[in-house]
This record gives structure tokens, sequence and C-alpha cells, in this order.
């Protein structure tokens, strides 16, 4: 074990994923550790870390899989802090019996709001693997950044505007960095002290965008049935967010967007979402019980194979 070294695992597709991993590593650093970053997303088919080269690990917005987080929890929950959000691997971690990890679990927030709050709100900043207490801190001591991208995250449009501050955020920071946490990590001092450019940049970008998106969703995006009774919406999109569906959001009880994996050969990444209804469709339970993910009740992910690939694009099921 390297006594200077932390593993920051975190979910790579998303802001709420990346600026946890920034969270967690300008704590860190500043503690004077060396940080790796560990990108994971749901069904990733790859190689994972040596786990006993660590002094410290952190996983954020993220749970691998079931056999790993208990093997975690056996061998190394000493060392082991888990920061989540998503209710179908909460609740795998009451299941297995892995739900006393040391970290927070709490579905009523965004990723990136329970980080900052763990590693900045901590009684005892030198004892953080063994305290349990931690200061009852008030949202507003919460960079202002962090509390818009975990809005966006949950889909929170009362707490700001969400034309004029979280979209516009979000859509900027897409474009000055993607998804590409070296890039954030880049100009995360600047993002953290005032955001302006980025929302003023984003506000321009939204403008062009949101006829863009029409336009798309007029000319490709075609009806589907979900789950065998609800009223889908579907396209095969390089935007991977619920974002392009704007325009007809209300009009659809979910939506659907596609995109070719570049990771594993012949599957395709799948997204699910759909606006706060009553109804006890769960997008999150959706996806884990039949393609390999999970996620919240309004929006989720996981991974279609090819033939249930073809079965969306021939009968329009999914």
């Amino acid at each position: 074990m390297d006594e200077e070294k932390v593993l920051i695992v975190y979910h790579r597709v998303d802001f709420d994923g990346l600026s946890s991993f920034c969270t967690a590593k300008d704590f860190y650093e500043s503690q004077g550790y060396t940080v790796e970053g560990f990108g994971f997303n749901y069904n990733d088919q790859v190689e994972l870390p040596h786990w006993a080269e660590y002094c410290h690990i952190v996983l954020c917005d993220i749970s691998l899989p079931v056999d790993v987080m208990k093997f975690l929890w056996s061998y190394y929950s000493d060392i082991t802090i888990w920061i989540d959000h998503h209710i179908t691997a909460i609740e795998d971690s009451v299941k297995y019996k892995y739900d006393s990890l040391q970290g927070v679990r709490d579905t009523s927030k965004a990723a990136c709001v329970l980080t900052y709050e763990y590693f900045h709100k901590v009684a005892e900043v030198e004892n953080i693997l063994t305290s349990a207490y931690f200061y009852n801190v008030s949202d507003s001591e919460t960079p202002y950044s962090i509390r818009l991208l975990g809005a966006y995250d949950i889909w929170d449009k009362s707490t700001f505007d969400w034309e004029k501050e979280t979209r516009p955020m979000q859509t900027g920071l897409q474009a000055v960095v993607g998804i590409d946490p070296e890039k954030l990590w880049g100009i995360w001092p600047e993002l953290m002290k005032d955001p302006t450019r980025i929302i003023k940049k984003g506000t321009d970008i939204i403008e062009y965008t949101d006829a863009q998106y029409k336009s798309w969703i007029e000319r490709f995006a075609f009806e589907v049935e979900v789950d065998g009774h609800l009223r889908g919406i579907a396209m095969i999109c390089p935007v991977f967010s619920s974002i392009v569906f704007q325009s007809v959001f209300q009009d659809y009880d979910v939506c659907v967007v596609v995109e070719r994996s570049n990771k594993i050969e012949g599957t395709f990444n799948v997204s699910m979402y759909m606006e706060d209804k009553d109804t006890d469709f769960s997008c999150g339970q959706y996806m884990k019980d039949n393609y390999g993910g999970g996620g919240h009740k309004g929006a989720a992910g996981g991974r279609l194979n090819l033939d249930q690939f073809n079965k969306l694009i021939s009968e329009c099921k999914i």
C-alpha cells in the first residue's frame, strides 16, 4: 500500500460524476496526497484497479458490480468511502449487506453536492475515515457552481432559474471542457470562484441548439412503447442527454436516447428520462431489471445488445 496515494472512482458520463471527482481530488491534494482517477460507467468491461496500492479508496456517484462492492466491504472497508445517490445502488447495498461502508448515500441530493458536503463539512479532517460527525452547514455555504450542477442532475427546477442558470451552466461546460475530467480540472478554480463565463457561453449556445434539437425531433425521432404500456419517444442521437427532447418532453411518458458504445463492440448505450409524474414506473429500476443499468426514478442508463437495439428500431419497443 502506498501511504500517500488515493484512488477516486467516479461516474464518467456526466458532470455530476466529474465534479464529484474534482471535489474529492481537490480535498486530497490539499492534504498532500497523490490522487489517481478511475472513470467508470455501469457495465464497463475494464480491468479494475489494484485496490491494495491505495491508502484511501473513494467512490463518487457510482457503485461497482455487487461482487466488487462486497469485496471492498469485506477487505477494504477501513479505507473505502462510498458517496452515491442512485436508488437502485442504495437498495442493492442493503440487500447484499454492504450499506455500512463509510460515506453518505442520499437520494434527495446530487452526488456532487454530497461529495462537497462530505469532504468540506467533516468536523475532524485529520480523522476523516473514522469520524461520523458532520457539521450542520447550510446549503448556502456549498459553492454556487456545485449547487447548479447538482440541481441539473436531479432535475431540481425550483432552486434556480432553469433556463437562465441551471441549463446554461451545463451547456457551457459541455462546450468548454466536454465530458473530460482533465479539462474540467483545468478550469476548476475558475468554476468554483465565478462561473459567469461558462453560464454566458451556455446561454449563447442554447438559443441555437434548441432550434436544432427541435429539428432533429421532427426528422429523426420515433414513437416507442415502453414496458408494454407507456408512450415514449426515442432517438439515436450524438447528444446523450434529455435536453434534445425539450420541445416535446411534456407530450410523452418516457424519452429514450441511444448511441453506439465505443467500449463494447455490438452494444449501444441507452438513457431513459421521465418528468416527475404520478406513476409507479421507475427508469432506474427498469434499466436495472432489463438492461444491466440503473439510476434514478426519472433518469437512468443501461446498455442494449444488438438484438435489443434491433427490436427498438424495428418493433418500436423497449
